[in-house]
């Protein structure tokens, strides 16, 4: 990121995830494309005509070590099929050079927000799987429980789960609503997977693992 603002403006700047210059933003590549399948470390230009100046997105929260946290177990299980959810991004203004950006979810007359700095943290750290083709579901004894993806993005600071496997299905979601998510969600043993049958993990560290539309296989 750094390369990519000397290039561009001709100098450095605070460290970040992103910046703004006149007439467009720099952002990671994620946040035009699809989190299952976007690269991790690429960074595309936004045209944005009104822009003016140079400023630097920082994450809201630094040491996300500190921010607090909340058991998936004691959140709701999903009910129900679930609404179909849209994300927008929202930028602050610029202080002393930095500003913050989150991205909106709308959902129950209710509006969720997830830092944009964390939410990339989210992809950027999240394990990708393959569905398994063929396979059968999983029988119910061994199903992995599930949390509701509103009650995620509603859930007071990051969450996590101590021991083994929930499922949170953002299937058929907004790409930026996943993105949202991920940023909801404790970055460690996060996995991404595409929705349908796969091997459901017994017991060990904990895991969550967030179902997603692979459209890109669809177009492959």
């Amino acid at each position: 990121m750094d390369f990519a603002r000397h290039v561009v403006t001709g100098g450095s700047g605070p460290e970040g995830y992103g910046f703004d210059h006149d007439g467009g933003t720099v952002l990671p590549a994620v946040v035009d494309g699809r989190p299952l399948t976007a690269p991790r470390h690429l960074l595309t230009w936004r045209p944005r005509p009104g822009t003016e100046g140079t400023a630097t997105y920082v994450a809201e929260v630094e040491d996300y070590y500190a921010a607090p946290r909340t058991l998936v177990e004691d959140l709701p299980a999903t009910a129900g099929t679930p609404e179909r959810l849209t994300g927008r991004i929202v930028t602050g203004p610029a202080v002393d050079g930095t500003l913050t950006a989150r991205i909106e979810v709308a959902h129950d007359g209710t509006t969720a927000r997830a830092d944009l700095g964390q939410a990339l943290r989210g992809h950027r750290f999240a394990h990708r799987e393959e569905a398994a083709e063929g396979a059968p579901p999983p029988p119910a004894a061994g199903a992995a429980r599930t949390a509701d993806v509103r009650a995620v993005l509603d859930a007071p600071g990051l969450v996590w789960t101590q021991d083994g496997e929930v499922a949170v299905d953002a299937t058929g979601q907004d790409d930026l609503a996943v993105l949202a998510l991920l940023g909801r969600l404790y970055p460690e043993n996060v996995v991404l997977r595409p929705a349908g049958p796969a091997a459901v993990s017994s017991g060990g560290p904990g895991r969550l693992v967030v179902h997603v539309t692979d459209l890109g296989a669809a177009e492959r």
